[in-house]
């Protein structure tokens, strides 16, 4: 892992780790990634996650988790 010179962060990490990192199922984590995807805040790469926009990120995540 880390920062790239555009500063976007690389995190080397599988989504069955990642799943279990965050207590969620791995189908659930992937939409959320895949949909953080289509709106240009992350990168998916093979067992890899590049976050472009780390404080869109950190805005989408409060919202979600305030739901719960």
């Amino acid at each position: 892992y880390g920062f790239k010179k555009d500063n976007s962060l690389v995190i080397d990490i599988t989504l069955n780790d990642l799943a279990g990192l965050a207590g969620v199922a791995r189908t659930y984590l992937y939409k959320l990634l895949i949909e953080f995807s289509k709106k240009k805040v992350i990168e998916l790469q093979n067992h890899s996650i590049r976050i472009l926009n780390p404080e869109q990120l950190k805005t989408i995540s409060k919202n979600l988790f305030q739901l719960y």
